[in-house]
Protein backbone atom coordinates (compact mmCIF):
# COMPACT_ATOMS: atom_id res chain seq x y z
CA UNK A 1 0.00 0.00 0.00
CA UNK A 2 1.01 3.33 -0.68
CA UNK A 3 0.96 4.97 2.66
CA UNK A 4 0.66 8.56 2.48
CA UNK A 5 -0.73 8.56 -0.99
CA UNK A 6 -3.92 6.64 0.89
CA UNK A 7 -3.40 8.99 4.12
CA UNK A 8 -3.28 12.44 1.71
CA UNK A 9 -6.50 11.24 0.13
CA UNK A 10 -8.53 9.59 3.53
CA UNK A 11 -7.57 12.47 5.73
CA UNK A 12 -7.20 15.38 3.58
CA UNK A 13 -9.17 15.25 0.66
CA UNK A 14 -12.29 12.61 1.50
CA UNK A 15 -12.83 13.56 5.04
CA UNK A 16 -12.61 17.79 3.82
CA UNK A 17 -15.39 17.10 1.82
CA UNK A 18 -17.38 14.35 3.82
CA UNK A 19 -17.02 14.88 7.35
CA UNK A 20 -18.79 17.27 9.46
CA UNK A 21 -16.58 19.56 11.20
CA UNK A 22 -17.11 18.42 14.59
CA UNK A 23 -15.73 14.98 13.51
CA UNK A 24 -12.84 16.40 11.04
CA UNK A 25 -12.05 19.19 14.11
CA UNK A 26 -12.25 21.99 11.37
CA UNK A 27 -14.00 23.44 8.44
CA UNK A 28 -13.05 21.78 5.62
CA UNK A 29 -11.54 24.39 2.69
CA UNK A 30 -10.46 22.19 -0.03
CA UNK A 31 -13.15 23.42 -2.86
CA UNK A 32 -13.18 26.80 -2.16
CA UNK A 33 -9.31 27.09 -2.31
CA UNK A 34 -9.26 25.16 -5.83
CA UNK A 35 -7.10 22.55 -4.17
CA UNK A 36 -5.60 19.76 -6.56
CA UNK A 37 -7.55 17.22 -4.74
CA UNK A 38 -7.96 12.99 -5.09
CA UNK A 39 -12.13 13.98 -5.52
CA UNK A 40 -11.71 16.86 -7.96
CA UNK A 41 -9.09 15.09 -10.33
CA UNK A 42 -11.73 11.48 -10.19
CA UNK A 43 -14.09 13.70 -10.56
CA UNK A 44 -13.04 15.03 -13.62
CA UNK A 45 -12.25 11.45 -14.88
CA UNK A 46 -16.13 10.95 -14.67
CA UNK A 47 -18.42 13.98 -15.15
CA UNK A 48 -20.23 14.47 -17.98
CA UNK A 49 -19.98 17.73 -19.77
CA UNK A 50 -23.17 19.13 -17.78
CA UNK A 51 -21.56 18.03 -14.79
CA UNK A 52 -18.23 19.66 -15.58
CA UNK A 53 -20.14 22.97 -16.01
CA UNK A 54 -21.16 22.77 -12.97
CA UNK A 55 -18.28 21.89 -11.16
CA UNK A 56 -16.01 24.25 -13.55
CA UNK A 57 -18.24 27.48 -12.09
CA UNK A 58 -18.42 26.67 -8.79
CA UNK A 59 -15.00 25.01 -7.87
CA UNK A 60 -12.49 27.73 -5.99
CA UNK A 61 -15.37 29.86 -5.15
CA UNK A 62 -15.46 30.91 -1.75
CA UNK A 63 -19.23 30.61 -1.10
CA UNK A 64 -21.60 27.68 0.48
CA UNK A 65 -23.88 27.70 -2.34
CA UNK A 66 -20.76 26.40 -4.76
CA UNK A 67 -19.48 24.10 -2.36
CA UNK A 68 -22.56 22.67 -1.96
CA UNK A 69 -23.25 22.29 -5.57
CA UNK A 70 -19.71 20.40 -5.82
CA UNK A 71 -20.39 18.46 -3.12
CA UNK A 72 -23.51 17.00 -4.50
CA UNK A 73 -22.00 16.62 -7.99
CA UNK A 74 -19.48 13.99 -5.84
CA UNK A 75 -22.38 12.48 -4.35
CA UNK A 76 -23.81 12.15 -7.78
CA UNK A 77 -20.54 10.30 -8.81
CA UNK A 78 -20.47 8.49 -5.82
CA UNK A 79 -16.89 9.57 -5.14
CA UNK A 80 -17.02 8.58 -1.22
CA UNK A 81 -18.16 5.10 -2.62
CA UNK A 82 -15.07 4.95 -4.69
CA UNK A 83 -12.73 6.04 -2.18
CA UNK A 84 -13.67 3.16 -0.19
CA UNK A 85 -13.54 0.75 -3.39
CA UNK A 86 -9.87 2.16 -3.49
CA UNK A 87 -9.09 1.61 0.42
CA UNK A 88 -10.46 -1.86 0.15
CA UNK A 89 -8.37 -2.75 -3.00
CA UNK A 90 -5.25 -1.20 -1.21
CA UNK A 91 -5.59 -3.22 1.85
CA UNK A 92 -5.01 -6.12 -0.17
CA UNK A 93 -1.79 -5.19 -1.53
Amino acid sequence: MLLGEYFQIQDDDVLDAFAPPEILGKIGTDIEDAKCSWLVCKALELVTDEQKKILMENYGKHDAEGVNKVKALYKELKLEELFHNYEEEQKKM
